[in-house]
């Protein structure tokens, strides 16, 4: 069971924040809009634009910028600074999941 996060009618006419995403957002995945809009994740597409395909390569936008500054706000808002917070990231965490086995610029083994 997951906790309400604080977007659409769970946001109670507050601005949208990065602290309600589970942490995990952008990594190795991202939203694209039918607009072309690119976002860390199909929950922050509304507000957390990093690019449009419709003017940039999706390669540019995932390894851009605005991409990488978006993914370091979602993981240092969501997890306090601690390595994952079980609930936010509930079913799909351990204490130790921010490092992922196999993907790319991790120390886990087993390395691709």
């Amino acid at each position: 069971m997951d906790s309400e996060r604080p977007y659409g009618r769970g946001a109670k006419g507050q601005a949208p924040d990065v602290s309600g995403l589970c942490g995990q957002c952008g990594d190795g995945k991202a939203a694209i809009d039918p607009n072309g809009n690119v976002s860390p994740c199909v929950i922050s597409a509304e507000w957390m634009s990093v690019g449009n395909v419709r003017t940039a390569g999706l390669a540019d936008i995932l390894g851009g910028p605005l991409m990488t500054d978006a993914r370091l706000r979602i993981r240092h808002a969501a997890r306090g600074g601690k390595k994952c917070d079980p609930d936010k990231c509930d079913p799909g965490c351990e204490p130790n999941d921010s490092c992922k086995p196999g993907y790319p610029g991790t120390e886990c083994p087993p390395r691709n």
